[in-house]
């Protein structure tokens, strides 16, 4: 047989070639397929038709990996809903509650003047009320979460302070239906007793109320000593001088410097607060700072140390018992209820004419 003959009727005989193994699949369980590359002759050749074969898909055994959703973002606190202030007029002691849409039906409003502040009570009548604020009549409310009052009645009451002639030009002097006109007019349950700042509901938990302690120790020294190279301190310290003022602001003549060592009656842990406050008003150049430390494992641990802070801390409180304070303040002008950071849970103003100066 010729040579042509026998090329166009048998394969030609591959030489020894390389193999090149492609692994496909996942991980070391991969399936492994093998390409074989051959060299040819030199000469012409009829190349052999390919055979195709279809491997399976590999199967994984490693589970799928799963992705966490990101972690949600606390938001901040809400403000506490079920705390009110109470305020006092003459001998009796009253709580803010929630104001109606409009004013309630009442009784010709009575006037109480006390040095400056003017007010203005006018009675309510419990069936002139909606039914959920109704039902607050004969609830005990707990006052400063030591003291159980009873709701007695309800009132209208208007607050201001300053000039008549400040509000209308041709207003002598104040009376009651002014008063109410324009103190804010705000509706108050009147309690058979207690008196006190921060008021909630008897049957929910009572508010743990911070009072100072002797506890054994330099706490207040060394709290002293941290508070005075605070920022906001050296801050008021830097205005003070540039002023053309001599010595330190806060043990001036006009300051005034508290500090407090206090107990948690829950959670046992020893608070220290230090507030110094110099008026900042009426053209005075002044400060206010706040430093609030804890003890903790034998050592004075910085909480927080600000500015901008309430003219008089009057209380320092845990309203949801989470072991975190908050500081119960007043100003000529308000009482409120502040988080250790400065953010407000509430407040209640009086109304005020003139610049007070």
């Amino acid at each position: 047989m010729s040579d042509e003959l026998q090329a166009e009727v048998v394969p030609p005989r591959p030489r020894r070639g390389r193999k090149l193994v492609v692994p496909v699949g996942c991980g070391v369980a991969g399936v492994a397929i093998g390409v074989l590359a051959t060299a040819l002759w030199k000469r012409p050749v009829v190349h052999a038709r390919p055979v195709v074969i279809e491997l399976p898909a590999p199967v994984c055994d490693s589970p799928p990996v799963v992705v966490p959703p990101p972690l949600p973002t606390a938001p901040p606190p809400e403000p506490v809903a079920d705390v009110a202030m109470v305020i006092t007029v003459g001998d009796d002691s009253y709580v803010e509650l929630e104001m109606p849409l409009d004013l309630p039906t009442h009784a010709a409003p009575a006037l109480v003047q006390s040095f400056d502040a003017f007010t203005a009570i006018a009675e309510v009548e419990a069936k002139d009320l909606p039914d959920d604020l109704r039902a607050w009549k004969k609830r005990k409310v707990s006052v400063d979460g030591s003291c159980e009052a009873r709701v007695t009645g309800f009132a209208v009451i208007g607050r201001l302070r300053g000039l008549a002639r400040d509000a209308e030009e041709n207003l002598d002097e104040w009376t009651a239906d002014k008063v109410l006109e324009y103190g804010r007019p705000t509706l108050f349950a009147r309690l058979d007793g207690c008196r006190g700042m921060v008021a909630r509901d008897a049957a929910s938990p009572a508010i743990a109320v911070l009072a100072d302690s002797d506890e054994p120790g330099d706490w207040a020294e060394r709290a002293l000593d941290r508070f005075a190279i605070s920022d906001p301190v050296i801050a008021a310290e830097r205005a003070w001088l540039e002023a053309g003022n001599q010595g330190t602001w806060y043990m001036s003549s006009e300051a005034r410097l508290d500090t407090h060592v206090m107990r948690h009656p829950r959670t046992g842990v020893t608070w220290v607060l230090v507030h110094a406050y110099l008026v900042n008003d009426c053209g005075l150049l002044g400060g206010n700072a706040i430093g609030l430390y804890r003890v903790e494992n034998g050592k004075l641990v910085t909480d927080l140390e600000r500015d901008e802070g309430v003219p008089r801390i009057e209380q320092v409180v845990d309203l949801e018992g989470d072991g975190k304070l908050e500081l119960v303040g007043s100003s000529p002008d308000s009482i409120s209820i502040e988080r250790a950071d400065g953010t407000d849970v509430r407040s209640l103003h009086i109304a005020t004419f003139g610049c007070g100066c």
